[in-house]
């Protein structure tokens, strides 16, 4: 019985970290920018996460998630939980989803045309 709850155990772990790390809904062969409000910044592991409204050429607003690396390879970099804040007007350089959603996976967050931090996209 003890053997039955561990391999159970073990295999619920298992689920999440099989979904983490994947590339592959991201279109890494075209980059992709986008220009937008932070309504929320997330500085949590293991992902930075922005959630930015864009207004596109006819005044529509669309929500968009952003992805970034982990904030601990940012705080090094100079990076913290107030680097930005809801109302910040950014620009997210990255890969957009594969799948046409609003959500991309950025390496570089640009306000007023500069680097926030020392911002290396390192692949995570």
């Amino acid at each position: 019985m003890k053997n039955i709850f561990l391999a159970l155990v073990l295999a619920l772990a298992a689920v999440p970290l099989s979904a983490h790390h994947g590339d592959t809904n991201y279109d890494l062969t075209t980059p992709f920018s986008i220009t937008g409000t932070i309504v929320e910044f997330r500085f949590i592991n293991p992902h930075l996460q922005i959630t930015l409204d864009v207004t596109d050429s006819d005044g529509k607003v669309t929500r968009w998630a952003g992805q970034g690396t982990s904030p601990n390879m940012l705080v090094f970099r100079g990076w913290s939980r107030t680097s930005l804040k809801p109302g910040d007007k950014v620009t997210l350089n990255g890969n957009r989803s594969k799948n046409g959603s609003p959500a991309m996976k950025f390496g570089e967050v640009l306000m007023n045309g500069k680097p926030i931090g020392d911002w290396t996209p390192t692949g995570n």
